[in-house]
Order: C-alpha cells, then sequence, then structure tokens
C-alpha cells in the first residue's frame, strides 16, 4: 500500500477516534441516570465501555503501524463486548447476569428468558436480524484470534513463481501488501461494532430512567403475546 493511498486510511481512523467521545458521554449518562443510582448492571456497562476505549487506542495504533494481526483480534474483542452487553437485553434480570459474569461465570452458560444458552452463536443469530454484518464478521475475526489460515496465507508472499513454484515467507508485524480496502472494511466493522455497544448502553439508560415505562411496555408486549425482550 502506497503512502497516498493511506491517507484514506488515516482520515477513517480520524472519523473514529471521535466515537470515544461518544462512549464517554454514555457513560456519564448511565451513572447519572436515576438520580445516580448504582446497579451490578452499570458495573457491567462501564467495564464495557472502559474496555472499548482501550481497545478503540490500539487498533487505531495497529492499523496506523499496519499490524492486520493484532488489529483483527482487537476488533474481534470489541465485537466481544457488544455481544456480552446486548446478552443483557435478554435476561429476566441483567444485574443477576452481571453479578455472574463478576464472579467468572461464562455468559455462554447462561440462559435467556427463552430457556436458550447465550452461545456466541445464538447472540450472533439474534444480532444478525437488524445487523446482518456481523455474523461473517465475527467468523472472519475469530480466524485472527486463533491460530487460522489466515495467519497462514497472511505470512506468504502471494506472488508464486509461475516456472519454479517458489515463494517467499514475510516475517515480522507489517503487512504492507494488504489492500487498503481491507484496512478501511475493518475501521467501517470497529466502528459498526461500537455503535452496537452504543445501542444497547443507550437502551440502558433509557430503562434505568423509565423503569415504570419499560414495565408497561413489557407487560404490554406479553399481553399480545409477543417476546418482551428489548431487541432495540
Amino acid at each position: 500500500m502506497s503512502n497516498r493511498c493511506f491517507e484514506n486510511v488515516t482520515e477513517k481512523l480520524r472519523e473514529l477516534k471521535n466515537d470515544d467521545k461518544v462512549m464517554l458521554d454514555l457513560a456519564q449518562k448511565a451513572f447519572r441516570a436515576y438520580n445516580g443510582a448504582i446497579y451490578p448492571f452499570d458495573l457491567l456497562i462501564n467495564a464495557a465501555i472502559n474496555r472499548n476505549l482501550a481497545l478503540s487506542e490500539g487498533f487505531r495504533t495497529m492499523i496506523n503501524d499496519r499490524n492486520m494481526i493484532c488489529a483483527g483480534s482487537l476488533l474481534r474483542m470489541n465485537l466481544d463486548s457488544a455481544l456480552r452487553v446486548y446478552a443483557g437485553f435478554r435476561v429476566g434480570d441483567p444485574h443477576e447476569l452481571a453479578i455472574s459474569v463478576m464472579q467468572g461465570k461464562q455468559i455462554r452458560k447462561v440462559k435467556d428468558r427463552s430457556g436458550n444458552p447465550m452461545t456466541d452463536h445464538y447472540l450472533i443469530s439474534k444480532l444478525s436480524r437488524n445487523h446482518p454484518w456481523i455474523e461473517s464478521v465475527y467468523k472472519k475475526t475469530s480466524g485472527y484470534v486463533h491460530l487460522s489460515e489466515i495467519h497462514v496465507f497472511s505470512s506468504l508472499d502471494p506472488n508464486i513463481d509461475p516456472k519454479t513454484g517458489e515463494f517467499g515467507v514475510k516475517i515480522g508485524p507489517r503487512d504492507n501488501d494488504i489492500p487498503e480496502e481491507i484496512y478501511l472494511e475493518a475501521i467501517l466493522a470497529f466502528h459498526e461494532s461500537s455503535g452496537i455497544l452504543a445501542k444497547y448502553v443507550s437502551g440502558w439508560v433509557f430503562t434505568k430512567n423509565n423503569p415504570d415505562k419499560v414495565a408497561e411496555i413489557r407487560k404490554h408486549l406479553e399481553n399480545q403475546g409477543i417476546d418482551p425482550i428489548l431487541d432495540i
């Protein structure tokens, strides 16, 4: 990738940094909601936002350094945060879920209000209804977390001598031959995964500020025979 082409990536990274302000604002709103009352789920929310900010800075650094192996792993971790907060909307008591997490229990062993274990696959299948891109991004970035074909092929020179079959290998942190579009897609995916997290944090702020209204909505949905889980 030429330095000129990478200017577009740098511009998108500057835009991505703006998401930090959104997340910080949401953190303040969550803690101030309902006259500043603090519940266990608030602590899970705060942990997710804190992790998001740390991952975002690391992700931007890795993209600038053209280190897609690390950037892809950080993207997968950011998506994980969104999944964990989303899980709080699928259970009857999000505070009990938060306490379970703080006690070291894995969310995949917790069941939602319909009795389904909240595995990553299950949560992804639910989120994909409104975010159709999420399944492919989850699968692709999981390949960065676990040693896989992604790491094998990223360490090989794609230019093979057609006559001799000779090829080279790459050993080092920089991925200079990855097309600009791949970096741009990764930045967009990070932004979108942060957006999912922000959406459910906003949903929690609304729920916390309007407990009676939310209870009324849920009761109405139950009377209509509709699943009261708020897939907002």
